[in-house]
């Protein structure tokens, strides 16, 4: 299986707090982090973890950030084709946890500014891939030229429409796979989760490519649902969390090498909650991602 991950790098900064802070209140943070995020980065590094022969289209900003980042995806040495704009700010992100919720303050930098002509610039064999997975991170567009690209040479449309605001539905014409939250997969069918069963079978009726949806649900595991109309719902598996950052990318990664294995989707969903369950037990994403070996311990 030759899989190519295109979209985001992000620079993650990690904020742990021990307190819900008061209005106006200064926190001091021990330690400052620097960790390689951004979807497509975590995912193409589950995917190389995991073995699979992956190739990385990303951009990067002329930044110390960016060149910060470029540094440490040339440790990794895996393939990796990069749009680079010298002016162009670096995507960061701020993961912020605190005892009663988690979120995120994203800057999306480079990765809003990146164009199609920025691809077509680039030396990518388009038709090497068997997959491409691509992410909301960049714009639409982009994201729909490349995704065609690939799927005029046959290869399978993975999408992770996080987030999910302004996902075209031309882009879902040419989806085999979606992998989404349980909050963007209710966006895109526009139903609470209460009422996906009864929404599916139009869902796969108005987009004929489409095999498989699968929804993580958090700390409640994942559930996916079929075009045949199987289904199957899967807890998560009790874990130390860390930090969340990057759990969904992980996830998906050993979802796809999963079936890619040739396991039924009832046993990739099972190592796929394992990959979750050990990404979240560990500070930061990217480069943090589970190993095969940690996979094959766990099980």
């Amino acid at each position: 299986m030759r899989v190519l991950v295109v979209g985001s790098t992000v620079i993650d900064m990690p904020m742990i707090t021990d307190h819900d802070p008061e209005d106006g209140e200064t926190l001091k943070i021990p330690q400052g982090l620097l960790f390689l995020g951004g979807k497509a980065v975590n995912q193409a590094m589950q995917l190389f973890n995991l073995g699979v022969d992956m190739r990385l289209v990303t951009a990067l900003g002329g930044d110390p950030l960016g060149q910060w980042a470029l540094r440490k995806l040339n440790h990794v040495s895996f393939p990796l084709s990069l749009v680079q704009k010298p002016q162009a700010t670096s995507a960061y992100a701020v993961p912020v946890r605190m005892p009663n919720k988690h979120f995120i303050f994203h800057v999306p930098g480079i990765n809003a500014q990146v164009t199609i002509s920025d691809l077509e610039n680039l030396n990518v064999n388009w038709s090497w891939a068997d997959m491409i997975i691509i992410q909301g991170e960049w714009p639409w567009e982009v994201s729909l030229w490349a995704a065609r690209k690939c799927s005029e040479a046959h290869a399978q449309v993975v999408v992770n429409p996080a987030p999910a605001l302004g996902l075209p539905p031309e882009l879902l014409r040419v989806t085999n796979t979606l992998i989404s939250n349980q909050q963007e997969l209710s966006t895109i069918l526009g139903v609470s989760e209460v009422d996906w069963n009864q929404a599916m079978p139009h869902f796969f009726a108005t987009y004929p490519n489409l095999n498989v949806c699968v929804a993580t649900l958090g700390h409640r595991g994942m559930r996916y649902f079929t075009r045949t109309g199987s289904r199957g719902s899967f807890p998560a598996f009790p874990t130390e969390v860390v930090d969340p950052t990057g759990a969904g990318d992980s996830l998906l990664g050993a979802w796809i090498w999963s079936v890619g294995q040739g396991m039924s989707y009832d046993q990739a969903a099972i190592v796929a909650l394992h990959a979750g369950a050990l990404a979240v037990k560990r500070l930061g994403a990217g480069t943090n991602m589970p190993t095969r070996k940690d996979l094959e311990q766990w099980l």
